[in-house]
């Protein structure tokens, strides 16, 4: 687990959306100094960005303010779910996006409504 951290390829470019002179602003997600949260889930770990979960999850927002996440070197630890549901998870709160299946639905409702 040590060393550089795997980003999923969904996750390889986050969209910011338009930015002061309205431009479109797209990021990659995979460079260290960009990336502000890792989690671990089955043991892999997995990135994301504070400002954009902060946005869209008040759960986010008081862990990142007050919880594990205040700290800036923090690796947050995720239980009771599996790393691809939540790496999906995720895509939906970074890009609206969601990969929605039989086998995921009732994983990623149980996400939705505890985060």
């Amino acid at each position: 687990m040590e060393g550089d951290y795997e980003v999923p390829k969904s996750l390889e470019k986050i969209s910011y959306g338009k930015v002061g002179g309205g431009a479109n602003v797209t990021r990659p997600c995979n460079r260290r100094k960009k990336v502000e949260v890792v989690f671990v889930v089955d043991e892999q770990k997995i990135r994301g960005e504070k400002l954009i979960l902060k946005k869209r999850s008040s759960v986010f927002e008081l862990m990142f303010e007050y919880g594990w996440g205040a700290n800036p070197n923090s690796i947050i630890p995720i239980e009771n779910t599996n790393s691809r549901d939540f790496t999906t998870f995720l895509e939906y709160l970074h890009r609206d996006k969601l990969h929605l299946t039989m086998e995921n639905a009732f994983e990623l409702f149980k996400l939705g409504k505890n985060i």
